[in-house]
């Protein structure tokens, strides 16, 4: 039974990894959320207080990178406020309307449509779109490599 439950943990640790690219899942706060339950489970020998913190350093990262990428990449390509809000109603519009397609497309017509609510000319607010869409796109990758970082952090524990 032992077994059983520790490669069950495993796969929700890579299943919560992917999470990270995947909109849908809840990543980082599965990995971490994971290991607390397992680490409950072994009576915290493997997965010890240490380990803990460093995972939950790794989500809040992924977390704060989660809500800050889309917002910089906008910021980097000239938004005003206008933009940057219209990327974040329009991320929440678009998953609420769309699921996956919305999240990656709501941010982007989102700041398009906040910026020509601001004055900009179609041209500069579809720089401004793109850009947040390019600042998401990087954050995704991030978000990822620090996903993967838990999760070997994680199955080296479990496995030892």
């Amino acid at each position: 039974m032992e077994q059983v439950i520790l490669w069950i943990s495993v796969i929700i640790v890579i299943i919560g990894a992917l999470g990270t690219i995947l909109p849908v899942l809840p990543g980082a706060p599965l990995i971490f959320v994971t290991a607390i339950l397992y680490g409950w489970y072994e009576e915290f020998n493997k997965i010890t207080p240490l380990t803990l913190v460093a995972l939950f350093l790794l989500m809040a990262l992924v977390m704060v990178i989660d809500y800050v990428s889309g917002s910089l990449g906008a910021k980097k390509y000239g938004a005003t406020k206008s933009g940057i809000w219209g990327s974040l109603i329009g991320g929440v519009i678009g998953f609420m309307l769309f699921n996956v397609p919305g999240i990656i497309l709501g941010p982007l017509v989102g700041a398009v449509i906040g910026e020509i609510i601001a004055g900009k000319n179609i041209a500069e607010a579809s720089k401004v779109g793109i850009g947040t869409l390019l600042g998401m796109a990087v954050g995704s990758a991030v978000k990822f490599s620090f996903a993967i970082a838990m999760a070997v952090l994680y199955i080296t524990k479990v496995l030892s």
